[in-house]
Formats: structure tokens, sequence, C-alpha cells
């Protein structure tokens, strides 16, 4: 069974490139770890894209589930200014 999950572009790296790039680095570390986690393997990585392979549906359906609620949680963080720094 094969998974791919892909970010597509945002105006968040129009508006902070560098930031972006290190929260989907991040984030692309918390889906291998899913991943790894389900008994899969990444079969491949391009730029913000992650091609797995997992031994059952289930699994696939699991991981999906875990790597989405992750990502929810990100957007929420990165959403979220800093203190003080809200106009």
């Amino acid at each position: 069974m094969r998974l791919l999950s892909n970010t597509l572009g945002s105006r968040l790296s129009d508006e902070d490139k560098e930031g972006t790039h290190l929260r989907l680095v991040e984030i692309m570390q918390t889906m291998k770890a899913y991943v790894a986690a389900n008994c899969g393997r990444v079969a491949h990585l391009a730029g913000d894209a992650i091609m797995a392979e997992l031994k059952d549906v289930g699994s696939a359906l699991h991981c999906a589930i875990n790597m989405q609620l992750a990502t929810r949680c990100a957007r929420t963080y990165i959403a979220t200014p800093w203190p003080g720094t809200a106009s």
C-alpha cells in the first residue's frame, strides 16, 4: 500500500520563506516517524512530498490520520503569533 503526501504552495512561503522551510523540515521529520511507527518505509522524498510504502490499508490509514493531526497541530502553532508580536 502506498501513501503520498504533498504540501501545496501557501501564502506562508511567500511571507517567510526561511521560516516556512524550517517548519516544513520539522513536519517531514514527523511524517517519517509516523511511517516508521506503522512498520512502513519512505520510498521517495521530493521537495515537499513524501511517498511511503506500508504493509496494508489499515496501516496506511492510521499513518495518514496521524499525519493530518500532526500537521493540523503544526498549522495551529504556526498561526498563533508570539506573545507581544500581534498588532
